[in-house]
C-alpha cells in the first residue's frame, strides 16, 4: 500500500499511505508486546536479547539500502538530490541521524531512505514497551494508551502542520499503545473478529481510499483506521492455519519476509529509475509503477535470501542464549 501511495497513479479519494503506516505502528506494538511477554520477558537477560534481536532485524538491511542509495547519488544526481528527501547529508550531524536512524521524526528533510522516519519512532517505543510492561504489565499499558488519547487530541489541535502531526514523535504513541493493549484482549475478542476478517479489511481498505472526503484533516481519518487495523490483527493472529492449503501459508511468508526491504527500498528504485530509463516527468505513470514494482520486488528477494536470512540465522541463535 505504501508503494502504491508513493508511486502509482493515483486513483483514491484518501491517505491510504498514512493509513498504512499507522496500521504497522499498531502491528509493531501487538508483536513487541507479544514476543517480550512470551519469549523474552522484562528481565534483564531477555531484554538484551530482545534489543540485539530488534538491531538484527533492523539495521543490517537497513545500512545496505544506505550504501546503494550514496551511490547512486554520487553516480547520477550532480545536484546530490536523488528524489523526494533522498539526498546527501550535508554534515556530520546529519551522517549519524541517518546512520542511527535516529532524529529523523517531525520532518527531517535529508534522509538517505526516506521511510526512516517511521523507524526513527520504531525505534523509541521498541524501547518503551518493554518499560511500561516491567512496571505496570497490562495496567501500564493501559495507562498508558489513555495517556495517549489525551495527548493525541492535544496534538490535533494544537499543532497546524499535518505534516508534523504526522511525522512527530508523538504520533506512534496512540496507534503503538493500542496495539501493545490489543494483545490482553487477543484471545477474547480474536475468537470473535476472525469470523469477520473480510469485512474488518473491507472496513479499514473503503476508510483509507475514501477518508479524505469525509475528514476535514486526513490524520484524524488515520486515527479511526486504527481500530479496524486492530481488529484485523487479532483476527488474523486466531485463525486456524490447519484450514488453509500449504501454498496460501507459504504465500503468506513470502510476503511478509519481504516486506521489509520493500518499504525501505521503493523511493530508491523510483529515484535510479527518474534518472535512467524514465525521466522525472515519468514519475507516478502507470508504465513507471509497473517497472518500479518489479524491479522492487526483485531487489527486495535478493535481499532477503543473500543477506536476511543468514542474519536470520544468528538472530535464531541469540534466542537460544541462556
Amino acid at each position: 500500500m505504501v508503494m502504491y501511495v508513493h508511486l502509482a497513479p493515483r486513483f483514491d479519494n484518501g491517505k491510504t499511505g498514512m493509513h498504512a503506516v499507522y496500521g504497522f505502528f499498531v502491528l509493531s506494538g501487538f508483536l513487541m508486546t507479544l514476543v517480550i511477554s512470551e519469549r523474552y520477558t522484562t528481565h534483564y537477560k531477555g531484554l538484551i536479547k530482545y534489543a540485539i534481536n530488534r538491531f538484527l532485524r533492523i539495521f543490517p538491511t537497513y545500512w545496505t539500502i544506505i550504501v546503494i542509495s550514496l551511490i547512486a547519488i554520487l553516480i547520477l544526481s550532480p545536484d546530490d538530490i536523488l528524489i523526494r528527501s533522498i539526498s546527501y547529508p550535508k554534515t556530520l550531524s546529519d551522517f549519524v541521524k541517518n546512520l542511527f536512524i535516529i532524529g529523523l521524526e517531525g520532518g527531517y528533510k535529508l534522509r538517505l531512505v526516506p521511510p526512516a522516519w517511521s523507524l526513527s519512532i520504531e525505534l523509541v517505543y521498541y524501547a518503551v514497551i518493554p518499560v511500561v510492561l516491567a512496571f505496570g504489565n497490562k495496567k501500564g499499558i493501559l495507562i498508558w494508551f489513555l495517556i495517549s488519547i489525551v495527548l493525541t487530541i492535544i496534538q490535533a489541535f494544537g499543532v497546524a502542520d499535518i505534516k508534523y502531526k504526522y511525522t512527530a514523535l508523538l504520533t506512534g504513541s496512540l496507534p503503538f499503545s493500542f496495539g501493545s493493549l490489543l494483545y490482553f484482549y487477543k484471545d477474547s475478542l480474536g475468537i470473535i473478529f476472525r469470523k469477520y476478517i473480510v469485512v474488518t479489511f473491507a472496513l479499514f481498505l473503503t476508510f483509507a481510499l475514501t477518508s479524505k472526503s469525509f475528514t476535514s484533516t486526513p490524520q484524524y481519518g488515520a486515527y479511526i483506521s486504527i481500530i479496524f487495523t486492530g481488529l484485523l490483527i487479532i483476527g488474523l493472529f486466531n485463525l486456524d492455519k490447519s484450514n488453509y492449503p500449504v501454498w496460501v501459508l507459504k504465500l503468506d511468508k513470502f510476503l511478509g519476509d519481504i516486506a521489509y526491504p520493500v518499504f525501505l527500498i521503493h523511493w530508491l528504485v523510483a529515484g535510479i529509475l527518474t534518472h535512467t530509463i524514465f525521466s522525472p516527468k515519468d514519475y507516478k505513470t502507470l508504465p513507471f509503477f509497473i517497472v518500479s514494482f518489479i524491479i522492487v520486488n526483485l531487489l527486495s528477494i535478493g535481499i532477503h535470501y543473500l543477506l536476511e536470512e543468514r542474519v536470520n540465522k544468528i538472530r535464531d541463535s541469540v534466542k537460544k542464549w541462556q
